[in-house]
């Protein structure tokens, strides 16, 4: 039996992700917001200054796009009333964006403000970080739920876009 050569085997390097990690961070502080009632602004200082460099180290997607992070938390706490709007919209008659989980809820907060802001990002790009996130919350019911919202708004957006 030949002894492995260790010069062949790779060594698995970690994947970067500044934004996906800004993202999840955004999802966090305003799950955070919420269940605390804290002010944004403070919770967001909070969140630069003590977690997200404990948050990528244990998750290792690297360091957070502080500027991401700062844009997505903010926005989606000062348009919290007017994105629950949004997804409910979304939604069926019969459900509500106050009867969603507290997590789920964050998730598509976040999800929707980063859609349909000018944060230039392409909206396939929104729409496949969110779900990834939601896959780590939930299984794949929840995230063809948030695909479905999200989609639904995406093509309400190119519609006023272009239309």
């Amino acid at each position: 039996m030949a002894a492995q050569n260790s010069t062949n085997v790779e060594k698995e390097t970690p994947v970067v992700r500044p934004r996906t990690a800004a993202r999840l961070a955004a999802v966090q502080a305003i799950y955070q917001i919420k269940m605390t009632g804290g002010a944004s602004a403070d919770i967001i200082e909070e969140f630069i200054l003590f977690r997200l460099p404990v948050v990528n180290d244990s998750l290792g997607l690297g360091a957070a796009d502080v500027q991401l992070f700062k844009d997505l938390a903010s926005g989606t706490a000062s348009q919290l009333s007017s994105l629950d709007k949004l997804i409910g919209s979304a939604l069926s008659r019969e459900a509500s964006a106050d009867r969603l989980e507290n997590t789920l809820q964050a998730i598509l907060q976040v999800g929707v403000f980063e859609l349909t802001s000018s944060l230039k990002t392409p909206i396939e790009v929104v729409i496949s970080e969110y779900v990834d996130l939601t896959h780590a919350f939930y299984e794949k019911r929840t995230a063809a739920l948030v695909n479905g919202i999200l989609d639904k708004l995406a093509t309400v957006r190119k519609q006023e876009k272009f239309g």
